[in-house]
């Protein structure tokens, strides 16, 4: 970003954006991004001890969203009622009855608003004070805040396996918010891959809505847990370790069964094809950090925690003193998909450092123990991978909006759709110039691929993108950065974030933006030289 002092031939350079941008709309001493149990015990806790509170909730989802699979691996599995938003809040606030006490004891709840950038004022010099962008989808508004709580929870793990684009197959984040929330779920039989908590979690919600269960599927041989195995048995379900997906069967309205087969080929047992209408990938789920990494919060990769997670210290504090964290998006372990209890201790243990950094008397402080998780969570979904990577071929489509298939993920080749255009123009990278250039990061991965790069700005894809990098590369996943988030972290016509037409000089400047030749140039540039010819 230019110096806000940068000069233009000694006129204010007028492409620069200092003091042109949007000043908030108003000011609250703290804001709760997330309405699960974390944040609601967050907000609720700090409104009893004085501290003035709006607490924001991405739910209910604009259908259009859904449709893109954001924020959740949704599948196309929602019927038409979850589009009735007046029902659906009605349906959020009867699923969470602590969304009706926050109300009455005078917190400011905003259902329906998403955060799409967290500015804390040391990212720019422009921005005049810490704030946060919202959206409800219709327009955009900046709010400052002197403390932000963000409880953004988890979102679906992306996991490819042949056919899992088809319409139907879903993530187990997202059906649990259709089946739970929603009470929008248009799915009547369901199978479910993966056997862990989570797994074991969305098929209990599934049994008690009526939707029938006939299997979940398990790459691993190993004995499961005793309280796993128990839990599916009371749920007569069968499990099926030892297999993995050959093909999704479908029609255009989308899902009609799955077929498996059974990772050793000298396993007697046949694979078979179980009819169903949905898929549900419960492998796992990873935490919602694009917020708090957009926001330049450091983070820590914990295996048993799902990867990335943000450093936080004993009071909840991330990096950034005047953002903290709770909740899912902290870390999930088995623990804390097993119960909310955890989370809820977070979002007060938060509360209570928000309310004494804003000189509030907090009495005694509750302590929050650390998330730990009992097992490697990375190297379970690394099973999964390469189980769906030996049935799938190269030809195993790993970003579904790009179109990236495998083979040209480890290729470092454009997608198909592009190679013709560019042809071997693209193809003078390989993985030797990546380990020559470290660290080896799927940034680079997708400039090369446009692997990521899609409308659903990378969540079905860019964990296995890790993976499949760290494997090809000889390299740890731990040492894999993460790759970069940048706001908005929710796709957003440009006519939301900026309704007004930009400013006269602006627009004759604009190519100072937008360069296609150098990409950037210098604040002091002479920009007449590269304007388009028309």
């Amino acid at each position: 970003m230019k110096s806000p002092d940068a000069t233009h031939g000694g006129d204010p350079d007028p492409s620069n954006i200092h003091g042109k941008l949007l000043p908030p709309e108003r000011h609250v001493q703290l804001i709760v991004v997330g309405a699960g149990p974390a944040g609601l015990a967050a907000a609720t806790e700090s409104a009893a001890l004085g501290v003035e509170v709006m607490l924001v909730e991405e739910h209910p989802i604009d259908r259009a969203l859904m449709g893109m699979d954001i924020p959740l691996r949704f599948g196309g599995r929602m019927d038409g009622s979850a589009g009735a938003r007046g029902a659906v809040i009605e349906r959020l606030v009867d699923t969470r009855p602590a969304i009706q006490h926050a109300f009455e004891v005078g917190i400011d709840i905003q259902l329906g608003v998403s955060a799409w950038g967290l500015f804390p004022s040391e990212v720019s010099a422009a921005m005049p004070a810490p704030m946060l962008g919202l959206t409800d989808g219709t327009r955009s508004w900046m709010v400052g805040y002197d403390r932000v709580i963000v409880a953004t929870g988890a979102r679906d793990l992306g996991l490819a396996f042949p056919g899992w684009g088809a319409l139907g197959v879903v993530g187990a984040r997202g059906a649990e918010e259709l089946i739970g929330t929603y009470r929008a779920f248009s799915g009547r039989r369901m199978v479910v891959l993966g056997t862990g908590p989570l797994a074991l979690r969305v098929c209990r919600m599934a049994i008690k809505a009526g939707i029938h269960v006939p299997a979940a599927v398990e790459v691993d041989t190993g004995d499961l847990p005793a309280d796993i195995s128990a839990g599916f048995e009371q749920l007569g379900i069968t499990v099926r370790q030892g297999f993995t997906v050959e093909a999704v069967v479908s029609q255009s309205a989308g899902v009609t069964g799955v077929r498996l087969i059974p990772l050793v080929a000298a396993d007697p047992r046949q694979g078979d094809e179980i009819a169903c209408d949905t898929i549900c990938s419960a492998v796992g789920a990873v935490p919602s950090v694009e917020l708090l990494a957009a926001a330049g919060c450091a983070t820590v990769f914990d295996p048993n925690l799902g990867g990335h997670c943000p450093k936080i210290d004993a009071a909840m504090r991330t990096s950034n003193r005047a953002i903290l964290a709770v909740g899912d998006c902290t870390g999930l372990g088995d623990t804390e998909i097993a119960s909310p209890d955890a989370a809820i201790i977070q979002g007060r243990v938060a509360a209570q450092t928000v309310a004494r950094d804003l000189g509030h008397d907090t009495g005694a402080t509750a302590s929050a123990s650390q998330r730990t998780g009992r097992r490697d969570q990375i190297a379970c979904w690394d099973r999964w991978l390469q189980a769906s990577c030996a049935a799938g071929g190269d030809r195993l489509e790993i970003c579904l909006c790009e179109n990236v298939a495998l083979r040209d993920l480890v290729g470092l080749r454009p997608p198909g759709y592009l190679q013709e255009t560019y042809g071997a123009a693209l193809y003078d990278r390989g993985f030797g110039a990546l380990l020559a250039e470290p660290p080896v990061n799927q940034d680079q991965i997708k400039r090369l691929t446009r692997a990521g790069m899609g409308v659903c700005q990378g969540r079905r894809c860019r964990d296995q993108v890790a993976l499949l990098l760290a494997a090809s590369t000889g390299t740890g996943i731990a040492d894999i950065p993460l790759a970069s988030y940048r706001p908005p972290v929710r796709p957003l016509p440009l006519s939301v974030l900026a309704p007004e037409r930009e400013l006269p000089l602006i627009s004759e400047t604009w190519v100072s933006w937008f360069s296609i030749a150098t990409q950037s140039l210098p604040s002091d540039a002479d920009l007449t030289e590269d304007k388009p010819d028309d």
